[in-house]
């Protein structure tokens, strides 16, 4: 499954989202990637290319995004179009009330060991370290 996914993750920690692979890494039972803000936390739940989902959640401290108890937006479908969704929300859309959480968008799977996390960080993943001329 992952390497069905290897651009979009790629990117998404290119852009600093943290990468969570649920089960064994070279084929996990689900990838979330999180975008966690001062207060809220954007979340993307891939589980094959026809089965994805995202939402936001509003963060105070202590909460896991990954768990959260109500969500303020969501969206379901396949991979790619969920995976453009989250990227291109506003940081304004929201509902006015938090509602609970579709089961679509839950993530049993974050149970699942091992897990895998990768921190999000800026820069090109396939640029090797440069070494220093003497």
């Amino acid at each position: 499954m992952i390497s069905e996914f290897d651009d979009s993750l790629h990117d998404l920690i290119r852009r600093r989202w943290t990468i969570y692979m649920c089960g064994r890494r070279a084929e996990p039972d689900a990838i979330a990637a999180v975008d966690a803000r001062a207060t809220w936390a954007d979340v993307v739940v891939l589980r094959g290319h026809d089965d994805a989902a995202a939402y936001r959640t509003c963060l105070r401290p202590g909460d896991n995004p990954l768990c959260p108890a109500r969500i303020v937006w969501h969206y379901v479908s396949d991979a790619e179009l969920t995976l453009w969704a989250v990227l291109n929300i506003q940081p304004d859309a929201v509902a006015t009330v938090p509602y609970p959480v579709p089961d679509s968008c839950r993530i049993p799977e974050i149970r699942c060991r091992p897990l895998t996390i990768l921190p999000g960080r800026p820069g090109r993943l396939d640029s090797a370290p440069q070494q220093r001329r003497r």
